[in-house]
């Protein structure tokens, strides 16, 4: 059969939510880090827990609050928004050094002065 033009208008939202996901989880990515991209996915399992709470009204129960709990600390461990990175421990640009291959950046940096 033929399709409506609301199914083709179905499909054709569908495959632009998922490009845009696609899109911008390569964005994350490449100017975050693949930790910081993980760490935020793993979000939604609260997330969805509160929605269901919100608009179902399913509550879950003591223990599966306190692992929502731990997810969320720990994505702001990871993150770095609870203890962020200390000064001494961000790379000094001055002892990295710079090469391309093709279209990839490298780049190596030193960890002592005498390295």
């Amino acid at each position: 059969g033929s399709w409506t033009a609301m199914q083709s208008a179905l499909i054709l939202l569908g495959a632009t939510i998922a490009a845009t996901v696609n899109v911008g989880s390569l964005a994350v990515i490449s100017l975050r880090s693949p930790i910081f991209w993980s760490s935020v996915q793993m979000l939604a399992i609260p997330m969805s827990v509160f929605w269901d709470f919100m608009l179902k009204g399913i509550v879950p129960n003591i223990y599966n609050c306190v692992g929502y709990i731990l997810i969320m600390v720990s994505c702001l461990m990871l993150t770095g928004v609870l203890w962020p990175t200390p000064p001494a421990a961000v790379l000094d640009a001055e002892k990295c050094e710079t090469r391309r291959l093709g279209n990839v950046e490298m780049v190596s940096c030193s960890e002592a002065d005498g390295a």
